[in-house]
């Protein structure tokens, strides 16, 4: 998970071991940071590094949302430039 925030030029979050389970502190960035990315982003760039031949309707299955918000989160994520269309159907981590 820690490559998809660095993907995402974001601060790496800090762990920490509470209550026999294990705590994500993630940076929170400014309300005005462009960078700031939702769980959802976070998710489907983890995806995409991972299998970057992962499609749209897989990331909706394992995700358990809609299509149209996973639609949006790759629109903003093209816009940002951290992911590219590649082909058809296929999505790669921007460069």
């Amino acid at each position: 998970m820690d490559d998809a925030f660095v993907a995402a030029r974001l601060s790496i979050p800090e762990y920490e071991e509470s209550c026999g389970g294990i705590v994500t502190l993630i940076p929170r960035a400014t309300k005005n940071d462009p960078k700031e990315l939702s769980v959802y982003q976070l998710l489907i760039l983890n995806y995409i590094q991972k299998d970057p031949t992962v499609t749209r309707e897989e990331m909706t299955q394992k995700m358990n949302v809609s299509d149209a918000t996973i639609k949006r989160a790759l629109a903003d994520l093209q816009n940002r430039g951290l992911i590219v269309r590649v082909g058809g159907r296929k999505m790669d981590i921007g460069k």
